[in-house]
């Protein structure tokens, strides 16, 4: 367990949005053709021909990285989206993306990077994190704290109303009941 924790905290210093792949542009885009995607899909036993971006993109990151847990690590990075980033913000997905782009982050998860750095202490910042926090206070009925800000956000992540509300659409849509999110 100690050498695997050794490992997956190296990995997670690489900044796979910045690699550059054999197999995928710098927009994120795979560009390889039929008869060698087919071959990666065989010589990964991938069953499928429906496949979405996301499960190509899994295939393409198994033959780059050729390691599960940077496969894990940097298909989680590359398909973060500005929907999920605003649950954490409590914004809608159009206001977080602009704000997210304002600050110069073309990739949510660059802007996820910069919240959750405690390093990082802009004015900006500093001054959003407070007013987050007061919004975020006066819905909840309870003091939160900011430090560390991993907790902050993954509280305010869990406590999202627009992530509860998509949570209930999906799982009434799925026919799930008495379920936890």
């Amino acid at each position: 367990m100690k050498k695997r924790k050794i490992i997956i905290d190296s990995i997670k210093r690489i900044d796979f949005l910045a690699k550059k792949y054999k197999f995928i542009n710098s927009d994120f885009s795979i560009s390889i053709d039929s008869t060698n995607f087919n071959n990666l899909k065989r010589d990964f036993k991938v069953v499928n021909n429906n496949l979405t971006y996301r499960d190509s993109l899994r295939v393409i990151l198994e033959y780059e990285l050729d390691n599960f847990h940077a496969r894990r690590i940097a298909l989680r990075r590359i398909t973060y989206n500005w929907k999920r980033m605003s649950y954490y913000i409590w914004e809608t997905e159009e206001k977080t993306k602009e704000l997210g782009n304002n600050l110069g982050f073309e990739h949510p998860y660059r802007f996820y990077e910069f919240l959750y750095n405690e390093k990082i202490n802009t004015d900006f910042k500093n001054k959003f994190i407070k007013n987050l926090k007061k919004r975020a206070e006066k819905r909840l009925h309870k003091e939160i704290k900011v430090r560390p800000y991993s907790n902050f956000f993954n509280r305010l992540l869990k406590e999202s109303p627009q992530r509860k509300r998509d949570m209930e659409a999906y799982f009434k849509k799925k026919g799930i009941k008495n379920h936890k999110h």
